[in-house]
């Protein structure tokens, strides 16, 4: 796979191109990529006015965190909570879902904490509106969140508020979770599957023939006398 980007700019997965060599037929031009710290709080160490330290749960139905599931399902209270935000990853015809956990370890704390966690993994299909984009991140989930607290969160893009074409994994959870290599096969098979998508001809035989530089009628006049 041969990968386009902004000079200098490189991403934890792209050595693995040296390692397997480059296909020059299949390319990912990652030249418009983003770098999330930029554009999303929740991914960054500066204190947010809305970070604090972990506040006590005293209802079940207030946890967000699906660390807290079991206690959840239990109707437990009285655990401990930061400030909890969800996002997916679609890499190719995979989907990642994380889930993260920003706070504060003392009130007068100057950088923020955040724990990852990686709650499910499954393939998707892609949709056609989009398919020219290898990675997507949706990120702002909504407070509709049906889809967490389940033995297999498999929620959707409509489930968050925002998106991200192509951002840069390594500000990511993802080179915690998921290897360079996974994310390069991913991406290698997802883009080679687009190159191979058999593109369907709709024209007559008439504009076949126009279309090749040929007169119908002078070209096919006398054909019938010349096949004997």
């Amino acid at each position: 796979m041969k990968i386009l980007s902004k000079r200098g700019e490189k991403d934890y997965y792209d050595y693995i191109s040296g390692i397997y060599g480059i296909d020059d037929t299949v390319v990912y031009d990652r030249r418009k990529s983003h770098r999330i710290n930029d554009i999303i709080g929740d991914f960054g160490k500066n204190v947010m006015a809305t970070d604090g330290v972990k506040r006590v749960i005293s209802h079940y139905w207030r946890a967000r965190s699906f660390r807290n599931y079991d206690k959840v399902k239990k109707r437990e209270s009285g655990f401990t909570e930061g400030n909890i935000f969800h996002f997916i990853i679609d890499c190719g015809y995979y989907r990642y879902v994380f889930e993260g956990e920003r706070y504060l370890k003392t009130p007068e704390s100057k950088e923020v904490d955040i724990d990852y966690l990686l709650l499910n993994k499954f393939r998707i299909k892609r949709n056609k509106n989009n398919e020219n984009v290898p990675i997507i991140l949706y990120y702002g989930d909504k407070s509709n969140r049906s889809y967490l607290f389940n033995d297999k969160p498999e929620p959707e893009p409509s489930n968050f508020y925002g998106s991200l074409e192509n951002p840069l994994l390594k500000d990511t959870p993802m080179p915690s979770f998921v290897s360079a290599e996974e994310v390069w096969r991913n991406l290698y098979e997802y883009l080679s599957s687009l190159k191979d998508k058999e593109i369907f001809d709709g024209r007559t035989d008439e504009e076949h023939i126009e279309s090749a530089g040929m007169d119908k009628k002078a070209s096919f006049r006398n054909l019938k006398h010349r096949i004997k």
